[in-house]
């Protein structure tokens, strides 16, 4: 990790709400990488995504957005997530919530200047007792060094 910082995305006083701003570096790549868990509120939620699109972690390379982006249905926010950064191949997100029995896609990742490969959700009897959420695993490929200098 080269960088670190944390962004209050907290733009209502019933919510706190926040997000993790990492960069990871070595000789030959680098990737920004942005966890957050967003707003119940639509307009809130959609105020939050367009601070994190200008976030420098997502500006500048390759980068990935994920976490609970607490849309269960088309809004603002996802459509300009949708539009603004490279969803999964497939476009149909795995439903993670709630873990005992999940019907809802909450959970997602989104590139900027990355592929997604794969989207896949640990479903285990460990994985339903850790978290209310089911954990994603992502696979991405990151441009080589050539195409991220142009």
């Amino acid at each position: 990790m080269t960088a670190i910082s944390v962004i209050d995305l907290s733009y209502s006083r019933l919510e706190r709400r926040g997000a993790l701003a990492v960069q990871l570096s070595d000789a030959a790549a680098r990737l920004g990488v942005i966890a957050t868990h967003l707003s119940l509120v639509d307009r809130t939620r959609h105020r939050q995504v367009k601070s994190l699109l200008r976030h420098p972690q997502l500006q500048a390379g390759s980068a990935v957005l994920l976490g609970d982006m607490n849309a269960w249905r088309e809004c603002k926010a996802t459509q300009e997530l949708n539009d603004m950064m490279e969803r999964h191949h497939n476009r149909e997100w795995p439903s993670t919530f709630p873990a005992p029995a999940p019907v809802l896609a909450l959970d997602r990742v989104y590139a900027h200047r990355a592929k997604i490969l794969s989207v896949d959700v640990h479903d285990t009897p460990a994985s339903r007792r850790a978290s209310d959420h089911l954990p994603v695993i992502v696979g991405i490929e990151l441009p080589s060094p050539t195409d991220d200098d142009r």
